[in-house]
């Protein structure tokens, strides 16, 4: 499954101290071997693009996701537009929060749920997001 991480941005995966580093370290090895996650890694390219091209260069990487995992922290102004271009695109998305997400985000449509992460649950609350995402595609996938 192709999963789209919407949240914000780190410079470098194996550099982050923070927790929302670590939250994408644990995705990147929990799951990146079966599944292809795309993380909000700060690079050059995005960083040089105007405000219209960097909307759609997100809005694309969205829509070609099957899946969106997005990891909200307070006062991140970004990653609510991301959930809402997701949710008019017909994404399933499950929501990681560190603290409260709006509940304007939390009721968007394809949203499957929402958990407050816990470092010390971190790996469980994972599975638990990925096994929504996959309830969610399961249709899809019978259906073909």
């Amino acid at each position: 499954m192709k999963i789209y991480v919407s949240g914000p941005p780190i410079a470098k995966l194996e550099e982050g101290t923070s927790k929302t580093a670590l939250l994408y370290q644990t995705l990147a090895r929990k799951f990146g071997a079966d599944h292809e996650i795309e993380l909000p890694i700060r690079s050059a390219e995005l960083d040089k693009l105007d405000a219209r091209d960097f909307v759609a260069t997100i809005s694309k990487k969205i829509g070609e996701a099957e899946g969106i995992i997005t990891v909200i922290e307070k006062g991140d102004q970004s990653t609510p537009v991301e959930a809402t271009i997701a949710s008019l695109k017909g994404k399933p998305q499950y929501i990681l929060e560190f603290r409260g997400a709006p509940r304007l985000v939390r009721g968007l449509p394809g949203v499957m749920g929402a958990t407050k992460v816990s470092t010390v649950k971190l790996a469980s609350q994972l599975e638990n997001a990925f096994k929504h995402l996959l309830s969610a595609l399961e249709p899809e996938t019978r259906a073909a």
